[in-house]
């Protein structure tokens, strides 16, 4: 079973405050291919709810993907440590906008971003009703 996207009426927020790790060169995504989904974030409310299965084998699981041009399309990355996680669209487009204020680099007259970081959002796991996420701007 893949991610699940849940719309709703109302922003959703499902997260925490969250760490930030620059990781951003010149093979990273551009600047504009993930302001594309953080807009997309922004303008859409709802959640997504994801499985532990998703992320056998340490595997990470795309919540939002551009279409590629060249090598370079923007993803957005996640892996918990729950049965049940949700991310809300608040959380994803804070954390695509926060990476952009602090990371984005210009290489050779192209602005790139490359970010990870780790976060406490809503979820189910034995005796606890909280998540750890990894999650990531990269790549696809």
């Amino acid at each position: 079973m893949e991610p699940l996207w849940f719309p709703d009426g109302r922003a959703k927020d499902e997260c925490g405050s969250s760490s930030f790790i620059k990781d951003t060169g010149p093979n990273a995504p551009t600047t504009g291919r993930c302001r594309v989904l953080m807009e997309w974030a922004k303008a859409n409310n709802g959640f997504f709810k994801t499985y532990n299965h998703h992320h056998a084998n340490g595997r990470a699981t795309w919540l939002l993907k551009t279409h590629p041009s060249g090598k370079n399309a923007c993803a957005f990355w996640i892996k918990h440590d729950a049965t049940i996680g949700y991310i809300g669209n608040t959380d994803v487009a804070d954390l695509i906008r926060d990476s952009l204020k602090r990371f984005e680099m210009n290489f050779s007259g192209a602005w790139r971003v490359r970010a990870r970081g780790e976060t406490t959002c809503n979820g189910y796991a034995p005796g606890r009703h909280k998540a750890s996420f990894t999650w990531w701007v990269d790549n696809e």
